[in-house]
């Protein structure tokens, strides 16, 4: 099986490019966790390790605790 290797540009523009998008993903992500829809929905799953997740990255519960 043949690899095709990918060139990734390391110049300080490139990566910090890559940097400034991520940094917007996150904001954005955190947004719309942070919506009335995703605290509904939370609500509604409770149990879902997912909105576990999410509540607790948002400080809305603590480790090991329950929403």
């Amino acid at each position: 099986m043949k690899t095709n290797k990918i060139e990734l540009d390391m110049s300080s523009e490139a990566i910090a490019l890559r940097l400034q998008t991520v940094s917007e993903l996150r904001r954005t992500t955190l947004t719309l966790a942070k919506s009335d829809v995703a605290r509904a929905i939370r609500k509604k799953n409770p149990n879902n390790p997912i909105s576990k997740r999410v509540a607790l990255a948002l400080g809305e519960i603590s480790p090991g605790e329950e929403l």
